[in-house]
């Protein structure tokens, strides 16, 4: 049996704001199938962004 270590508390925060993200996401994409591409782009490139700075948080240091 493998064993393997319980996630952080700042680990599990920001799961949850990835989680909280990908559920705006989804309705963002819904949102611009309704209305088009062009009113939701600044919202979608500011959630990107936020991703990405989230996973490069918890990408793993050095090494």
């Amino acid at each position: 049996a493998t064993v393997t270590a319980r996630h952080t508390p700042e680990e599990n925060a920001l799961l949850r704001s990835l989680a909280g993200m990908a559920n705006n996401l989804n309705q963002l994409t819904k949102l611009s199938h309704q209305t088009g591409f062009y009113r939701t782009r600044l919202l979608i490139e500011g959630l990107l962004g936020k991703l990405k700075r989230i996973m490069d948080d918890y990408r793993p240091k050095g090494g």
